[in-house]
């Protein structure tokens, strides 16, 4: 699983788009750290991406992973500010907060000299 996530990610926009409507079961299976595709978009700063499944999925907006990091997280503690304000807009959730008890804002603050 992680080599065709790996693989989509690489593709532009188009492409993933492409084969995410021939394989939609991509957007639910999880890699060995419990993350999703969307996870993975959201950390890189995706938004075609990142749009495409929430258009489709749009729970997956608050789904954690075994850290207990959601996407909106892991855009924020990348900094990537206008992905977490896109991710909002899909209605996850600025309250949640990982394992350590960190929030979306905290781990954005931790991480921003990484």
């Amino acid at each position: 699983m992680l080599d065709l996530m790996s693989h989509i990610l690489r593709k532009p926009s188009a492409a993933q788009a492409q084969i995410l409507d021939n394989l939609p079961e991509i957007m639910i299976q999880k890699n060995e750290n419990d993350h999703l595709l969307l996870h993975q978009a959201a950390q890189l700063g995706n938004f075609v991406l990142v749009e495409h499944i929430l258009e489709r999925q749009p729970q997956q907006a608050d789904e954690a992973d075994r850290f207990g990091m959601t996407p909106l997280m892991l855009a924020a503690q990348n900094l990537h500010m206008i992905m977490v304000t896109n991710l909002k807009c899909y209605g996850a959730s600025i309250e949640t907060k990982d394992i350590v008890g960190y929030s979306p804002l905290a781990n954005a603050i931790v991480h921003e000299n990484d």
